[in-house]
Parts: C-alpha cells; structure tokens; sequence
C-alpha cells in the first residue's frame, strides 16, 4: 500500500487541540497496577481520545516471530478463537519499523485484529513495548477500544498486540473498512515493583507549604466521590527534589499533612516522551497494605517543556504514619522511538 499517500492524507485531519496531552494526563493517573481502569473512546472524524487502558483478558500464547507463517502463528491461538480471524496481512514501514496487521475478525458491533511491530534493523523494540496510547483508529462512527499487548519474539525483535474496538451506539458495524495508526512506541522500560522508599515516616510535616490549583487527572480507591467537580485541589508546594528517591526518572517533591490527610508528591519531567508513572502504598506494623485514597496530576510549563506533578493522598494520622514503611510500584521508559505507521484494511465477514 501507499503508506506515504495514506500519511499526508491522514495528516490533513485536524486533531484536537492538546490531545496527547489529555491522553498522557489520563494514562499518568489510571493506569494503576491495581486500580480499575477504562476503555478508549476515539470520536469521529479524527481520534478524541478520552482514557486508556490496558485490557488483561484473553489467555493468548506469546506471539512466536515472524519467521513462521502466519497460519502457524494462529495455531497457537485456542481453536475457539482462532477460527473466527481471517487473514489480512496488510503493512507499513517508516523508520525501518515494520507494523503489519495479521488477521480480523467482526461480529455485530465488535471488530478484533492482530497487528505486529518489528524493528527491521535494530533493537528498539523489546518485550516492554508500549504504544504510548499514540495508537487511533479512523472509522466513521465513535467507539471504545482497547489493545492488549501478547508477546515479544526476541529472535526477530517482533511484539504482537490484540486491537478490540466496539462501536458505542451498539449498532452493528457494517462499514468494515478501518485505519489504523501508530505515531510512536516506548521501550527499554524498568519496572521497580514493591520498592522501599528511604523516607523517615515519623518526622514528616503537619504544616506544609501547600497551593490551589486545577488539576488535569485523578484517580484511586475513593473514586468519583472523592474528586472535586470543580477540579481544584489542594496540594503540596512542589519542594527539592529528594537525592535518596530511588527511582531514575521519577522526583520526589514533597511529603507532608495537609488538613489532617498524607499528602505524597512526584515529579516526572517530560512526560509526552517518557510516560514515567507509578504510585505509593503503605504497609503498617501488621504488614496491612494501605492504599492511596486519591490522586491528583496538575501540570507546569516550563522553558524545557511541561513538568507534572501528582499529589498522592492518604487517610492515616500521623501516628499511624509512624508505625508503617514506605513502598512504591514506578515504571520509567529508557527509549522513545517516533515514526508514522498507517494500514488500511477490511474486516472479514461476521461469523456466527
């Protein structure tokens, strides 16, 4: 296909003012190892897209590369399902990355593909690989959609992903040809899970310097309940930078009581091009898990580009603070590769 015609033609479509922006925003705050998160929602005629989310759902083997065929490929997928895709085979490459879609499937106001991502020469994908939710779909009606990351060939440096989307109204889809579009992926990725943070517990302040400001994301356990309608909080004054925090890419702020509630701030700089993100829980003297009642990301525009910072809440006093240790679960991305991947293709034919 003519990748670089697709290209220009998909560029002339006006995105919505700061979309990434508001993507970002949303990943930074509901993608919580934990926590429950949501479907993208990609609105017509271009991708609006509302929140992201990783879906963890069908239990399909590791992609194998793409040295074996692709009917070998699907015959590690259950029978079940396999049986439902057909062939599609359609790809583009830019920046020597090669995304192809594999195979379809639709079934009244559902679709599914399999697409792959290879690097053709180097070694910039690896089994960490996310899509940085840069990934949109161009299809005339609005639907909420999902991608599921299932493996990584190290052999030919190929991941494969699970693409879902369902059309909102409920209406069956019969337009059947869909765009689907890449713009940039993360890789190289450290996780930290269940880190200790050398913080001392028994000392933090009742009186903190602390500001009002809008916020741009929240999330937790307290749900919708516990966030402001009005989208302003109170927060942490952002303070220096804690030299003993002991994640690369990631700064602690700030530590304090605000209005009797255990306010835990981060900084992350940069985020459109790392999306370095996490969170805290405490563990107390019984070795009870407490986690964040809420969270709160406001932003700052900077000379060197746009700083967040999320403010982590939690509801304990200062002297259950004392008796508990510090943990945290972060995520840092090591490289951003950038890139235009575009492929048009058709749905097969609904199966019963």
């Amino acid at each position: 296909m003519d990748c670089n015609r697709l290209k220009n033609a998909v560029t002339d479509i006006h995105m919505p003012e700061g979309m990434q922006t508001r993507i970002l925003n949303n990943v930074l705050i509901q993608s919580r190892k934990k926590h429950p998160i949501h479907p993208v929602i990609w609105k017509r005629p271009a991708a609006l897209i509302i929140e992201a989310a990783l879906f963890i759902g069908l239990a399909i083997p590791v992609f194998v590369g793409a040295s074996e065929t692709i009917s070998q490929i699907m015959h590690r997928v259950p029978p079940s399902t396999a049986r439902l895709f057909q062939l599609v085979q359609e790809s583009c490459t830019d920046n020597d990355i090669k995304m192809e879609v594999i195979s379809s499937h639709v079934y009244g106001d559902t679709a599914s593909f399999y697409i792959t991502m290879q690097d053709l020469t180097g070694n910039r994908i690896d089994g960490t690989i996310d899509l940085n939710d840069s990934y949109f779909i161009d299809v005339p009606y609005d639907t909420s959609a999902y991608c599921q990351p299932l493996g990584y060939d190290e052999e030919t440096s190929t991941a494969t992903f699970m693409v879902n989307l369902t059309r909102m109204d409920g209406n069956p889809i019969t337009d059947r040809k869909i765009t689907f579009i890449a713009t940039e992926f993360l890789s190289r990725k450290t996780i930290y899970d269940g880190i200790e943070i050398p913080v001392d517990l028994g000392t933090v302040p009742t009186r903190p310097d602390t500001q009002t400001v809008r916020f741009t994301g929240a999330g937790g356990l307290g749900g919708k309940e516990a966030i402001p309608k009005d989208h302003m909080a109170k927060v942490l004054v952002p303070g220096t930078p804690d030299s003993s925090f002991p994640i690369s890419g990631i700064d602690l702020t700030g530590i304090g009581f605000v209005d009797g509630t255990l306010h835990i701030q981060t900084r992350v700089t940069d985020p459109l091009s790392n999306d370095n993100h996490g969170y805290f829980y405490l563990i107390d003297g019984d070795g009870s898990q407490i986690d964040y009642h809420v969270s709160y990301t406001f932003q700052k525009e900077t000379t060197d580009g746009r700083i967040d910072y999320t403010d982590y809440l939690f509801k304990v006093t200062p002297e259950q603070l004392a008796e508990c240790s510090l943990y945290g679960h972060f995520v840092t991305a090591g490289l951003l590769t950038q890139g235009y991947w575009s492929v048009t293709f058709h749905l097969d034919n609904a199966q019963s």
